[in-house]
């Protein structure tokens, strides 16, 4: 009992665990809000640094598409104004010299126009452009020189001064020309570098010109130099380390506010700048990171706002397309590191970082000191409980204090002393009911006999029932041809009587067929006797519960068989009861059963349809309905590795809360002393582990059950000798 007793009250001690559990708590309670409130802190910093982010790069880019809007509006609109002149008639195409004068009252009216120049079908051009410095100049190409423009530098009223230089030129090659043409519409022409200076970047805005019957005249051009955006772009206030840039769907840079060249030289040609091969990190990251997120920059349609990581640093990046109704179609992109608004954010941080450590050294001492002042006194419990665990009775605590811890003390003691006068009476009162349980289970014992013994009787007793309603067929079968066998041999001993002398074909033809039918009823004699021997047999093989060997069975005849035994039992029982049997076999090869075995479980089962339809059939009755026919309807399926046996009555039925209990030993739903609810159970044992089957039930309360048998049609031989065992 001392044993017991430790085994119920002390648990394994852990020194110092109450007062590392006392220290932790007060450590938490201070490092928990302010760690939290650190941490709050910083996510609040870190959401207004992307709100900033975000209404900055936001900024900038509406900035940059109304720079671009108006910066790229102006070739189209000196377009329009010189097609309108054409038009009314205020310039002459043909007139060269007129041309070029107007051109070059447009340059001084549009300084961000570096060339504006017209080309007519037969090659004749005439173009005016800005230097460097801002000198203006002309080139022409005229009838007298068909394949040379020459250039002459510009005075201050238009007219042409120095003879620069000429060079061979033909404008239907330019882009800006052909492109035109091609399109048959005002169109942009591809972004290209200019020969003698490959830092500068134009692009030139060309309006085909046809005459009334829609032949064309020439195109009128006016090249815009791209370059000018780099200084634009620089000029933004984003943050120290971001970046603006823009780019073509094809990766190509426009500008971007970076120092570095927007073109590299390869083999001595210049070529644009690839933004994914850039020498800036941040341009060279965030292309790369672009084309990864969308596979092609030609999947960006609208403007986003994007996050990602370079060197473990987070980026923000907003891309938005720029697009015009003449054919451009580019990507502003704007990157910003977030380090270059997380500066006070980080200063905080450390700040909030010490704050922590100077509150958690002193919650700490704080902890250290409570939690010895309140384990001294619990420790005391402790080893005197450990003491009384061990039987020493005498063992108290004594505790001035006068708080909790003082009066859980008294209590202790006062615990001790009845402890030490109830185990003595504890001891006493187990050994009484240990000999009252002994009592119990002997009697359960014998009940459980009894009932078992019940069981077989009144299984012994509905078949006997039903073997001896059966066995009088057969039994009718031989007294009735038993009768016949004698008028027949009379009458074929009369008939010889009176034809011994004479015997005709005819009589003896029917002295032949008498002796064939007295040949057959013989027969029939012999196979009904044998039947009513094998229903006898079957019945003292049940009545004893001897276990056969398996061995090859017709499953449909047993079926069979033990319809016709449950039916006449019944019938014996209650003369009124009546049943519509329908039977409905698929053709099934001998099987290796043990045939007592399953012949008692289709018994039980039938039986129980039996009972459930006559219940009903009284039911219906006593409520004046006789609307109601009892029905039994037993089949068996042919599958290909098992065999399936439906046994389905149209009775009660069984409630959906016990169709789960139906199989446990015991459990009946008849009236007592009509069954003992072993029927189920041991069938259950008989298809699952001597059969290796299963058995299932289906019913709908008030309307069917249905059971449901499932034989393999091979058993292990391992499996079947385990089963026997456990049977024995």
């Amino acid at each position: 009992m001392g044993r017991f007793f430790q085994r119920r009250l002390v648990q394994p001690a852990y020194p110092g665990s109450l007062r590392t559990i006392l220290i932790a708590a007060f450590v938490l309670q201070i490092l928990g809000p302010v760690g939290l409130v650190g941490y709050l802190s910083f996510r609040n910093g870190q959401k207004a640094v992307e709100n900033l982010a975000s209404q900055l790069v936001d900024e900038v880019n509406d900035r940059i598409d109304q720079h671009l809007t108006d910066y790229l509006n102006t070739p189209q609109q000196i377009n329009q104004f010189n097609l309108f002149a054409l038009k009314e008639g205020l310039i002459r195409l043909e007139d060269q010299q007129r041309l070029g004068r107007y051109f070059w009252k447009q340059m001084q009216v549009f300084p961000n126009v570096s060339y504006i120049n017209f080309a007519n079908a037969a090659g004749e051009f005439v173009g005016v452009g800005r230097e460097d410095d801002g000198e203006l100049f002309i080139e022409i190409i005229d009838t007298n020189h068909p394949t040379e423009y020459y250039r002459y530098r510009l005075d201050a009223q238009g007219n042409r001064q120095q003879f620069l230089w000429s060079e061979t030129y033909n404008p239907h090659m330019d882009e800006w020309y052909s492109d035109a043409v091609a399109a048959g519409k005002p169109v942009w022409s591809t972004i290209y570098q200019w020969n003698d200076q490959p830092e500068i970047f134009s692009i030139s805005s060309s309006y085909p010109v046809y005459d009334e019957q829609r032949n064309l005249v020439g195109v009128i051009g006016v090249d815009h130099i791209l370059s000018q955006t780099n200084d634009f772009l620089k000029s933004l206030d984003v943050s120290p380390s971001g970046r603006i840039f823009i780019l073509e769907r094809n990766g190509l840079v426009v500008a971007s506010s970076s120092e570095e060249q927007a073109y590299v030289q390869i083999n001595g040609t210049y070529q644009r700048l690839n933004a994914a091969k850039s020498q800036d990190p941040l341009i060279q990251a965030t292309t790369r990171y672009l084309v990864e997120r969308f596979g092609t920059l030609d999947q960006v349609v609208h403007t986003q706002l994007l996050h990602f990581n370079l060197e473990g640093e987070r980026q923000f990046v907003q891309v938005s397309p720029w697009n015009d109704r003449y054919g451009l179609d580019w990507l502003v992109v704007v990157a910003v590191p977030a380090s270059d608004f997380m500066g006070q954010i980080n200063v905080n941080t450390r700040t909030t970082i010490g704050l922590c450590l100077l509150a958690l050294v002193l919650a700490i001492a704080i902890a250290i000191f409570t939690a010895r002042w309140v384990t001294q006194p619990i420790l005391r419990l402790n080893a005197a409980a450990k003491a009384i665990a061990k039987g020493k009775w005498d063992k108290t605590v004594s505790i001035q204090r006068r708080d909790e811890l003082g009066e859980l003390a008294d209590s202790f003691n006062e615990m001790a002393r009845q402890l030490e006068e109830s185990f003595t009476t504890l001891e006493q009162k187990v050994e009484e009911r240990t000999h009252i349980l002994s009592q119990t289970l002997e009697q359960l014992k014998t009940t459980q006999a009894q009932i078992v013994a019940q069981e077989k009787m009144a299984s012994l007793g509905a078949l006997t029932a039903g073997i001896a309603h059966e066995i009088k067929n057969p039994l009718n079968f031989i007294n009735n041809f038993a009768e016949l066998s004698v008028e027949l041999t009379e009458e074929l001993v009369e008939e010889i009587k009176r034809s011994i002398n004479c015997v005709d074909e005819n009589a003896r033809s029917y002295m032949d067929e008498l002796l064939m039918d007295l040949h057959q009823n013989a027969q029939k004699i012999h196979e009904h006797g044998k039947r009513a021997d094998k229903i006898v047999r079957s019945m003292l093989m049940h009545s004893r519960g001897e276990r056969s060997e398996r061995q090859l069975t017709d499953i449909n005849a047993l079926l069979n068989e033990s319809v016709n035994l449950a039916y006449h039992g019944m019938r014996a029982q209650h003369s009124s009861f009546n049943l519509a049997i329908k039977l409905d076999f698929d053709e099934i090869a001998p099987m290796k059963v043990v045939a007592s075995d399953m012949s008692r479980v289709f018994l039980n089962l039938i039986n129980n349809a039996c009972y459930a339809t006559h219940a009903k059939a009284k039911q219906q009755r006593n409520l004046t309905d006789a609307s109601y026919i009892p029905q039994l309807t037993v089949s068996t399926r042919d599958l290909e590795t098992h065999v399936k046996i439906y046994v389905r009555d149209n009775g009660l039925g069984i409630a959906p809360e016990i169709q789960t209990k139906i199989f446990e030993p015991f459990f009946t739903t008849k009236p007592a002393g009509e069954g003992t609810g072993l029927g189920l159970s041991m069938s259950h044992k008989i298809i699952v582990q001597e059969h290796q089957g299963k058995i299932q039930v289906d019913s709908e309360y008030g309307h069917y059950t249905e059971f449901i048998i499932t034989l393999p049609k091979t058993i292990e031989l391992p499996t079947l000798i385990e089963s026997r065992r456990d049977a024995e």
